[in-house]
């Protein structure tokens, strides 16, 4: 999953939406929010990032 998330393209290291979910779900672990509340989090945050780039 490493590979596919940070991979060497043509333009450098190149980072995948999953890293941003992933930093938003630990950060919400990190706050104790309820289980739902993280996955919904990390979903959403993985949508932005895909809509923005």
């Amino acid at each position: 999953m490493i590979y596919e998330t940070v991979h060497s393209g043509t333009r450098g290291i190149t980072i995948d939406a999953r890293i941003g979910s992933l930093v938003a779900a630990a950060i919400a672990i990190y706050l104790r929010l309820p289980l739902i509340v993280v996955i919904v989090l990390a979903a959403a945050t993985a949508a932005g990032l895909r809509a923005l780039s």
